[in-house]
């Protein structure tokens, strides 16, 4: 009798089993799909990040190896592609009315500028920056964390530094370019730029400005309460005095 009701258990889980093992290999068959899926999913986007990363390396190959007019049409649109970034970040930012004219100048100047550009490396089939270089990603993420007074002060200093640089890089061109339209175009903006200049340097120098004069008024508010100490001193004094 045990033997019999042993052998129809074995025969039980013997049925189960054979009934969980499609089901069991089915998973197991899923489980393998999805994660080929994954590898594949995985491989087609490092493929599309090297080939993205090998299309700005081909363009800063070409760039070198292209005329110095080249350089500076790629360079000039990188540049002004960061101002109008930065700008952008002004006009949320800044605290004064002067800042945020300034970085609307900005914006309409070099957006006008770098549609000209476009043209001109469409032309001559030279490629352009798709973004800003690593050092103005870094800087607009520092700027980020600022605010008020201490946002107004670094964007018009580096604004002055920015435009110097713009300024040298566009007269460098007009003078020593060789081609004719690409010369063209940097003698045409130059004073747009020695402009951006000027007032980023008004800017810069009327933040300073106003910071001396919170500190002078600081410091005399702090000579005025102890000359209000002393004079109190000396009335208590006299009063003492008074009552002896």
């Amino acid at each position: 009798m045990k033997r019999s009701l042993l052998l129809v258990s074995l025969a039980a889980l013997a049925m189960v089993w054979w009934a969980a093992a499609p089901t069991l290999a089915d998973e197991a068959a899923k489980g393998n799909k999805e994660e080929k899926k994954a590898s594949r999913e995985d491989k087609k986007e490092s493929k599309e990040d090297k080939k993205g990363s090998k299309e700005d390396k081909e363009a800063a190959r070409e760039d070198k190896k292209g005329s110095g007019d080249q350089h500076f049409v790629r360079t000039a649109s990188g540049a002004g592609l960061a101002e109008i970034n930065l700008a952008n970040l002004a006009l949320r930012l800044a605290s004064t009315a002067e800042a945020k004219e300034y970085a609307q100048r900005l914006i309409t100047d070099h957006t006008k500028a770098n549609q000209e550009l476009l043209q001109l490396a469409n032309q001559k089939q030279w490629p352009l920056p798709r973004e800003m270089d690593k050092e103005h990603q870094d800087l607009e993420e520092h700027l980020a964390k600022m605010k008020g007074e201490e946002f107004d002060h670094a964007f018009a200093t580096h604004m002055v530094q920015d435009h110097e640089k713009a300024v040298s890089l566009f007269q460098n061109e007009a003078k020593n370019g060789e081609d004719q339209a690409t010369k063209d175009f940097a003698k045409k903006t130059l004073p747009t730029l020695r402009e951006h200049l000027r007032m980023a340097q008004r800017l810069a120098s009327a933040e300073k400005g106003e910071k001396g004069e919170k500190g002078e008024k600081g410091e005399k508010k702090e000579g005025g309460g102890e000359k209000d100490k002393d004079q109190g001193g000396s009335k208590s004094d006299k009063d003492n005095k008074d009552n002896r």
